[in-house]
């Protein structure tokens, strides 16, 4: 059994197994609870925020993601190691339908 590092998340590419970079530092759990708290705040802002701003937001989270859909796809599958025909059809392709 290997031990893996508490203090640190390594990097790799999981399509070959090629380090990416340094390994990252990994969160505390008091900094974890610290984001999921943010998180249920926007949350609860965004529950009372009106479909016509909603629908606003998602239609620029939309653009971007067509703008950036290589970008996104050369991503999702160094992090996946699935083929970039996958991340576009798993990950660009399904987000936007589900935007739409």
């Amino acid at each position: 059994s290997k031990n893996w590092p508490t203090t640190s998340v390594p990097c790799y590419d999981p399509g070959n197994m090629t380090k990416l970079c340094a390994d990252m530092p990994a969160m505390r759990a008091d900094e974890v609870k610290e984001r999921i708290a943010k998180a249920a705040a926007a949350q609860k802002i965004w529950a009372k925020s009106s479909f016509a701003k909603r629908r606003e937001l998602l239609r620029v989270i939309q653009r971007f993601i067509l703008e950036e859909q290589d970008t996104i796809c050369r991503v999702s599958a160094r992090d996946s190691g699935k083929p970039l025909v996958d991340a576009a059809f798993g990950e660009v392709l399904v987000t936007l339908e589900k935007i739409r």
